[in-house]
């Protein structure tokens, strides 16, 4: 005999289990196409929004940078960075989350590339270095190893004899 745990509700459609709703702050948008993916709850009279003031917009990526939405926009703004597969030490590793970022953007911290022309390019916006440092320094789970910056000092040759500094992100 089969007993479900009280903390799991199961659906009838293929034996998906989904976690039983507890008492949240958020809800999901269920609005297809909807903006933003999570709601504060009681902030709108339904759950299915098509473009809402407060925003929680989710982002999940391989990516180590460089995430990308469709519109600059003030919001607020979690990402899922993950690993899976072959890495670039021959490992192959199975999903793993790596890091979750969050942080509240402003449109500053939004590069807009819109469209030009005819084109039927989708239009993107990429969060710029200020947002990505608001993004980094808030993270809230960070696996050992990954999301540190290496900062690399070194002299530049010829006549002008100076220095530089190159900024590697680490895994």
């Amino acid at each position: 005999m089969h007993t479900a745990s009280p903390d799991i509700e199961e659906s009838h459609s293929e034996g998906f289990q989904r976690p039983r709703s507890r008492d949240s702050d958020i809800v999901a948008n269920l609005k297809v196409g909807g903006h933003p993916d999570l709601l504060p709850k009681g902030h709108y009279s339904s759950n299915l929004i098509l473009k809402g003031d407060e925003r929680i917009e989710l982002k999940s990526s391989i990516q180590k940078g460089g995430w990308q939405g469709h519109n600059p926009e003030d919001c607020w703004l979690i990402v899922f960075r993950y690993i899976v597969g072959k890495q670039d030490d021959d490992r192959v590793v199975p999903l793993t989350f790596v890091e979750i970022l969050c942080a509240k953007l402003t449109k500053k911290d939004w590069s807009f590339s819109g469209r030009k022309g005819a084109s039927r390019r989708t239009p993107t916006a990429s969060i710029t270095t200020s947002g990505v440092e608001k993004l980094r320094s808030n993270f809230v789970y960070r696996l050992p190893g990954f999301g540190k910056v290496l900062v690399t000092v070194f002299p530049f040759a010829g006549k002008d004899a100076s220095c530089g500094i190159a900024f590697t992100a680490m895994r």
